[in-house]
């Protein structure tokens, strides 16, 4: 691989995937700071930056954040749903059908390793707040997991003690006497096996922001994708303990020269408090005194130039530089292949909305940007009535004697009628009322938000006043569900795709054998085995039907009532019970 080859491409694909880049970072960003509570502000055509809005002194600019309301309400429905995969065999040989029957199993196991909760939890924030979310499967060669203890073998014949692999070698014979009879090795003195650990590492996945990969503006499906580039910032620490070969080489920065990654580093400076850390506008990086360097990593489909894929990194802005990983074989072709030894392109996307003719998907909360405004203009006309026009005042005619006003309880006021003739006694004005319509209209506003996003009081667990039937309760179930069912398929397509190349994984770089233990309906414990080898055969994936609809705590609840109500439960029964 041509160094100054990859830096040519490598220029090429950047300044094409950035390409008017700025125009969706324009709305991941509004809808990101919207929901951190940062909402009285508007964009700047110049700087192409949100700032905060200027306002009058005098004027209040509360908020009422619906819109990180909305985002609880829908994490909280997507954390319900239960995602379990089926494996199902490609043909009727009895490899594919053992090889179906074992991954079906084996799923929760692959489910664990991967740390999909977390993942799932992080992925769905992304998805709803930006409208995308972009998953990353890869095997982390970390020798702390999945180690294995591999014992080694003696020959009969001279006592000579070698590993496995010397062995395999030698044509299965022994590499000092040439001979072929051999017994497990165990130390003389403690009598403990003779041999070493193997780590065979885990699958990782990893849950990828809108900030963190770029991809052709032009393409409208992900599977059409040509190339996609992974963003980093990499600190100088990590260059420190990983590659200090280049240290001498790397023009350090101060901040990203990449606007995404900008953006995406100012998030961690950015608070609730209508303050920030090292920046002065919203979108900032911040000048920082930590010194890094912007990682891209490009992942190019096959070409005839490229038959299997290239994958290669490139750090730094100025003066660019191709790291050379060997470990990971990099720059070099797509290191995971499936079963039929096709390479693996180990991205996969979903979105919250599609929209049609374009890849990026829409947020939950960008058709409610604009009903959020308008509450907060509202809640700050009603705060400054209150403040200007709700408070009692005194009316007293000008040289009267009046001063010195006090707001103590048994105050005595004392005023001069001579001085104006008997006429103009003091008086106390009532303070004027906030006019109802006003509220009328904040509570039709927060009707249009909750009609908007779908999230009414029956996906949050509140039952409306009136409603006690269970029938009724789950046709409110359903009708909250119905605007999701989209995003329901696109979560478990995203997870469908996933596991498929979460167990092409399994099935290249895994353990011969992995135990799983298993809780039985007596509380005991069973432990399963799997065989590598089982993994072998031909299988698709589905996603279980039903496990896309999310079962709410209340329509769990209204369903209990509504059998007891039957008589189809027993009070009694201290197992039903519990």
């Amino acid at each position: 691989y041509d160094p100054v080859k990859l830096l040519k491409l490598h220029e090429d694909l950047k300044k094409e995937s950035m390409d008017d880049r700025w125009v969706w970072e324009r709305d991941w960003t509004r809808d990101l700071y919207y929901i951190n509570n940062r909402q009285w502000m508007v964009y700047h055509p110049t700087r192409r930056e949100w700032v905060d809005k200027r306002t009058a002194k005098w004027i209040p600019r509360p908020v009422t954040n619906k819109m990180a309301e909305i985002v609880q309400a829908l994490r909280s429905t997507f954390s319900a749903i239960n995602l379990s995969v089926i494996a199902r065999p490609v043909s009727h040989d009895s490899q594919s059908i053992a090889a179906a029957e074992v991954t079906t199993e084996l799923a929760p196991l692959i489910f664990e390793e991967h740390l999909m909760p977390q993942v799932m939890r992080e992925a769905d924030f992304w998805l709803i707040s930006t409208g995308n979310v972009v998953l990353q499967v890869s095997w982390d060669m970390d020798q702390r997991h999945n180690r294995v203890f591999i014992q080694n073998e003696q020959c009969v014949t001279c006592g000579t003690v070698s590993d496995p692999q010397t062995i395999a070698a030698s044509n299965q014979t022994c590499p000092t006497c040439g001979g072929s009879q051999f017994i497990p090795a165990v130390d003389p003195m403690t009598q403990q096996p003779i041999g070493a650990y193997v780590a065979f590492g885990k699958g990782k996945t990893t849950a990828l922001s809108t900030f963190e990969w770029a991809v052709p503006s032009n393409i409208t499906r992900f599977d059409e994708l040509p190339y996609i580039c992974r963003l980093r910032w990499r600190d100088k620490h990590w260059f420190e303990a990983n590659r200090p070969d280049l240290l001498h080489k790397i023009v350090w920065e101060k901040t990203p020269s990449d606007r995404s990654l900008q953006l995406f580093k100012s998030l961690a400076n950015s608070n609730e408090s209508g303050g920030s850390l090292r920046m002065n506008y919203l979108g900032s990086a911040g000048s920082g005194s930590i010194e890094g360097v912007t990682e891209y990593e490009w992942w190019v489909k096959p070409t005839p130039e490229y038959p299997e894929g290239l994958v290669f990194r490139v750090i730094g802005d100025k003066g660019p530089l191709i790291l050379d990983v060997p470990n990971e074989g990099l720059p070099g072709p797509f290191p995971y292949k499936d079963i039929e030894g096709n390479p693996i392109f180990p991205f996969m996307h979903a979105q919250y909305e599609h929209i049609g003719g374009r890849l990026y998907g829409r947020s939950a909360i960008a058709p409610l940007i604009q009903k959020q405004d308008q509450l907060n203009q509202l809640d700050s006309l009603i705060q400054l009535i209150i403040q200007r026009m709700a408070n009692p005042v005194w009316v007293v005619a000008e040289g009267s004697g009046v001063e010195g006003f006090q707001g103590e309880p048994g105050w005595v006021l004392k005023w001069n009628p001579l001085a104006v003739q008997g006429q103009g006694e003091p008086k106390r004005l009532a303070g004027q009322e906030v006019p109802a319509t006003l509220y009328q209209l904040r509570a039709q506003l927060l009707k249009d938000i909750e009609d908007l996003s779908g999230t009414f009081d029956i996906l949050k667990g509140q039952k409306p006043t009136g409603v006690e039937a269970f029938s009724a309760l789950q046709l409110l179930v359903e009708r909250s569900q119905s605007r999701f069912t989209s995003v329901f398929q696109s979560r478990g397509e995203l997870v469908r795709k996933w596991f498929s190349v979460a167990i092409e994984l399994e099935r290249q770089f895994g353990p011969q054998q992995r135990t799983m233990a298993v809780t039985k309906q007596n509380r005991g414990y069973t432990f399963k085995h799997f065989q590598n080898a089982q993994l072998q055969g031909q299988v698709n994936f589905i996603i279980e039907d039903g496990s896309n609809m999310p079962k709410t705590a209340l329509g769990k609840r209204a369903s209990i009532e509504q059998a007891n109500n039957l008589g189809l439960l027993n009070p009694a029964d201290p197992d039903q019970r519990y």
